[in-house]
């Protein structure tokens, strides 16, 4: 007897834009930088699940953007499951994202 099981995890994903400020890198999840969202919180809730967090651990960001204090716009998601990994517990719990696309970059 075989089973087949299949899933289809891209589908029907929120994609939302935010202007962000990165924050710098987090000391729990390797080099993934927190981003801090400064507008749109209803949709960032929509994905993260977590109304009061507006700092957010952004996986996919790339390395041209983790600078502190770089203003983007930007399109997030919630990240699926295989994006995500352990992080160690030495500072807060805070949701995950993942970045789509940068949009602009901004010097405020």
């Amino acid at each position: 007897m075989m089973i087949l099981v299949t899933s289809c995890e891209d589908e029907d994903v929120e994609v939302s834009r935010f202007n962000v400020t990165v924050i710098g890198k987090g000391i729990d999840c390797g080099d993934l930088f927190l981003i801090e969202v400064n507008d749109n919180p209803e949709a960032l809730y929509r994905i993260t699940g977590q109304e009061v967090w507006q700092t957010c651990y952004a996986y996919g960001l790339g390395e041209e953007y983790k600078v502190k204090g770089k203003k983007l716009l930007i399109e997030l998601r919630a990240p699926r499951k295989r994006e995500l990994f352990a992080c160690t517990t030495l500072g807060p719990g805070y949701p995950w994202v993942t970045v789509v696309e940068v949009i602009a970059t901004t010097n405020e």
